[in-house]
């Protein structure tokens, strides 16, 4: 399996995902195709938005933290932060650290 571990600034998920948080551990299935932009700073200070798509069989994204676990590799990047500045609508999206909530996003 391919896959990237990224510690991130801010991720996005659009789509249909179901997420389900197990401790410290959030998971992030897709329940339809969907997309992910995370964006990651550069020791120097630098964002770069990368971004990600998976099919409804995908496995799940995970998260700890800042740190997100992603089973595939990104499929474009750009400099700077596309998803609280986008060149097109995109929504932020802020991970909720109740423990034990699960819920459809």
């Amino acid at each position: 399996m391919d896959g990237q571990v990224v510690k991130f600034v801010l991720a996005d998920l659009t789509g249909g995902w179901d997420r389900a948080q197990t401790g410290e551990i959030v998971s992030y299935q897709p329940t339809t195709e969907v997309a992910l932009s995370v964006v990651r700073e550069s020791v120097a200070g630098a964002l770069t938005t990368y971004f990600y798509k998976f099919g409804q069989a995908s496995d799940p994204v995970l998260v700890v933290g800042d740190v997100i676990h992603i089973p595939s590799r990104f499929t474009s990047a750009v400099p700077g932060d596309q998803v609280t500045n986008p060149t097109g609508p995109q929504k932020p999206f802020h991970i909720p650290v109740d423990p034990g909530e699960t819920k459809r996003l």
